[in-house]
Formats: structure tokens, C-alpha cells, sequence
């Protein structure tokens, strides 16, 4: 689902698509661009970027070798 054109210019401030872009760039906002030049950004990202949902529920985090590296860096 995709915000609509009205809920990017409320979250961005701007009516123009140029600089509705650009503050979507500078905020971290991923976004495409749509046939007719204007941005579209999926809801569920934005509710991912303001904190509403977490991504990383079933993520498992793995650390470096550091062994491996050391041994690596002496040759």
C-alpha cells in the first residue's frame, strides 16, 4: 500500500513533486518515482521509519571472526 500524494505532501510540507523529493532524500526516506514524476513511498516504511514497527523481530545477529581476521592480517 502507498501513501497518497495528499499524506506525502502532509509528511513533507511541500506541494511540488521536486522538493517533495529532495526532503525525502534528506530525511532517509526511501521512495520510487512514479510514470508521472511524483514520488511513492510505501506505507509500511514509513510506519517502519517512525518507530510504529519493528523489522528485526526474528533477525538473528552474527558477529565476526575475529580469529579469522587476526590470522588473516599476520599472513
Amino acid at each position: 500500500m502507498l501513501l497518497t500524494a495528499e499524506q506525502i505532501q502532509q509528511l513533507s510540507g511541500y506541494k511540488t513533486k521536486k522538493y517533495q523529493i529532495r526532503w525525502l532524500s534528506q530525511n532517509g526516506i526511501r521512495y520510487l518515482i512514479g510514470a508521472d514524476g511524483h514520488p511513492r513511498v510505501l506505507l509500511d516504511h514509513m510506519a517502519f521509519i517512525l518507530g510504529a514497527v519493528n523489522r528485526n523481530t526474528n533477525v538473528t545477529r552474527t558477529r565476526p571472526n575475529m580469529d579469522a581476521l587476526d590470522r588473516f592480517q599476520q599472513g
